[in-house]
């Protein structure tokens, strides 16, 4: 079962300064993202759920 926490918590969290490695994944991913929605806008309407897709994928990494 996955905990799930509140926004404030996860703006409080200074996980990315500990983890400049997984922010650099979910930036790279969102230029990624940004690209595909450039080249072919009907991405645009999946582009969120990538994204969602990529930083809990970072998130579980951390978890291993």
């Amino acid at each position: 079962m996955v905990a799930r926490a509140s926004w404030a918590g996860l703006l409080a969290d200074p996980l990315p300064l500990r983890d400049w490695r997984g922010s650099a994944m979910v930036a790279v991913a969102l230029v990624v993202l940004v690209v595909v929605v450039v080249q072919a806008p009907a991405f645009v309407v999946l582009a969120p759920g990538l994204l969602v897709l990529a930083t809990a994928a970072v998130a579980r990494r951390r978890t291993r």
